[in-house]
């Protein structure tokens, strides 16, 4: 396991020297493209060639680059709010994962159970331990729901199912009491 641990890592380490180099060399050709721009300019215009003539072209060059430039903040405007969602969605997850790994450990451990809430009187270990997987169930779809993973039509369908059984709706019922 170390040792797959330990490629996987090196491989990782590969990949991100290979972003760092290609953004390395990008950054440093940009550089010299602007330096030697000049330069080409005066060998590229034709001699007694007006420049402010050739100024006024770039002028109207100008007023693309303010569209592109537009264009380019509108993306990175985009980019932020997904990479804000992405976020939210991945917070959400680990709170979904934290309140799973403790439900499962408590359904294994019939002391634990007792630690959510008072258990009821008449019911088993046997229908508490339904009932915590049932909430399993219904968190599940809750947050297939809230990541878009699920429609309104799905999440119904699930519902009218899940509900004919009786675990469900006990589950349901000692949500409402809570």
């Amino acid at each position: 396991m170390l040792l797959v641990r330990g490629v996987e890592g090196m491989a990782l380490m590969q990949v991100r020297h290979r972003k760092f180099l290609t953004w390395s060399i990008s950054g440093i050709g940009a550089i010299a493209v602007i330096a030697v721009t000049p330069f080409l300019l005066q060998v590229a215009a034709p001699a007694g060639k007006d420049w402010d003539h050739l100024s006024n072209i770039s002028q109207t060059y100008g007023a693309l680059s303010v569209l592109f430039s537009a264009a380019a903040l509108l993306g990175v405007a985009a980019s932020l709010m997904h990479q804000s969602r992405q976020t939210e969605i991945a917070a959400e997850e680990a709170q979904r994962s934290s309140h799973r790994q403790l439900l499962l450990v408590s359904i294994e451990d019939p002391e634990l159970m007792v630690c959510w809430e008072p258990i009821p009187l008449g019911v088993t270990a046997q229908v508490r331990k339904q009932v915590g997987f049932a909430n399993l169930i219904v968190s599940n779809w809750y947050a297939d729901y809230r990541l878009k993973r699920a429609n309104d039509d799905v999440v119904r369908l699930q519902m009218e199912i899940h509900f004919r059984g009786e675990i469900a709706r006990t589950h349901w019922h000692h949500c409402a009491e809570t």
